[in-house]
């Protein structure tokens, strides 16, 4: 879908990768994170992906660290 776009920066708002944990076991759900989050950044596509509250694994939250460019923790700005 995002190769029929022609906009010249395309963009991505995953809302909420919480919900995709309910339906999924988590070794399932890190594994298609990473290679979703990977070929996202090799079509050049900006991606934000909101996690809520304490939802997810430790594991997959470290992955998630570590393969995004950038993490904000809110509940720390406050």
């Amino acid at each position: 879908a995002f190769r029929q776009i022609a906009a010249p920066q395309k963009f991505l708002f995953l809302d909420s990768v919480n919900a995709l944990g309910i339906y999924n076991r988590d070794k399932i759900l890190k594994e298609f994170l990473h290679v979703f989050i990977n070929r996202l950044r090799a079509r050049d596509i900006f991606s934000i992906m909101l996690i809520v509250g304490r939802g997810l694994p430790r594991d997959l939250e470290e992955m998630l660290q570590m393969t995004c460019d950038e993490t904000v923790d809110l509940r720390k700005k406050l």
